[in-house]
């Protein structure tokens, strides 16, 4: 039988917030309020942003199951674990002594990991079910925000000669002209979201909509445990890892070009491709020109 996965500490507070007295009530609310800034306090910032003592910010530790502050700060710390690894990975490369070339070569290496693990996650099915999702929708919608906005817009790009439509929703205009957009589309429609952590939550909140509309969903994510993945009909993963940015985008892009590829090949023509060449062609640089020899050297007039 399956357990419940355990509760973070924000949601034990949130919880138990009745049953705290006044002082520790007001300590409860601020970290609810702000737990990021309660979970990088140390404990007088805490105590006196809260207007309580600092012996009240321990018991309300201990109240809590701690052995003291510091235990419950690095619970409270664990819900930002993965926002904060940037922060850690930066401090740790600026300890070493690595020329600029180290640096470089280690994240082509991480770059490269990236890719051969995201050939090993491919399925069968997992394949398939992305090129027939994309090959069945009415119209194809990339979805990516921040750093993934990239990806999303390559995506867009390449679809676009073998979709019957494709709309981009990469940020532009706000969170409102993104809900509108949505609002548009139903069940005919193919979304494809796309994040890699740390994990965009507006994202998320659009997929979530596009599902309540009846939209199919493909996600293209870092693993079988992004939340993108459990919210879709189908899911692609190009793992992100890399040693000091948050997050790589390298495995994710490869794969937004590989689907592209698939579809290319099953919904593309000859004809078609020979058109599109032709009608681009005059804005080309395309070196058609004759080769050119070197004129020699003119000869030195006599005075």
């Amino acid at each position: 039988m399956d357990q419940d996965p355990p509760q973070t500490l924000t949601n034990r507070l949130a919880q138990g917030l009745d049953a705290l007295s006044p002082a520790h009530r007001r300590l409860a609310e601020f970290v609810l309020a702000h737990p990021f800034r309660a979970a990088t306090m140390g404990i007088e910032e805490l105590a006196g942003a809260a207007q309580v003592s600092v012996a009240t910010a321990n018991r309300f530790a201990h109240r809590l199951g701690f052995g003291g502050f510091p235990e419950f700060r690095a619970d409270l710390l664990q819900q930002f674990q993965r926002a904060l690894a940037p922060v850690e990975k930066l401090r740790t490369a600026q300890q070493g002594g690595d020329s600029a070339r180290d640096l470089l070569q280690r994240s082509l290496d991480a770059a490269a990991a990236n890719l051969g693990q995201a050939a090993a996650l491919l399925t069968e099915q997992a394949c398939a079910d992305a090129v027939d999702l994309v090959l069945a929708a009415r119209r194809v919608v990339p979805l990516g925000l921040g750093i993934s906005a990239v990806t999303a817009r390559f995506l867009a790009e390449l679809l676009l000669p073998y979709c019957p439509a494709v709309e981009l929703m990469d940020g532009s205009g706000g969170t409102e002209r993104m809900v509108r957009q949505l609002l548009r589309l139903g069940p005919d429609d193919l979304l494809i979201p796309i994040s890699v952590p740390r994990y965009s939550r507006t994202t998320i909140d659009l997929l979530r909509r596009a599902k309540a509309r009846g939209l199919r969903a493909l996600a293209l994510t870092d693993g079988p445990a992004s939340p993108l993945a459990a919210e879709s009909d189908a899911a692609l993963f190009g793992p992100a890892e890399h040693g000091v940015l948050h997050g790589s985008s390298v495995a994710v892009m490869a794969l937004a070009e590989a689907l592209a590829g698939a579809v290319a090949r099953r919904r593309g023509t000859i004809a078609g491709e020979a058109e599109l060449a032709e009608q681009i062609m005059p804005f080309l640089l395309v070196d058609d020109a004759p080769a050119r020899r070197p004129r020699p050297p003119a000869p030195e007039r006599r005075r």
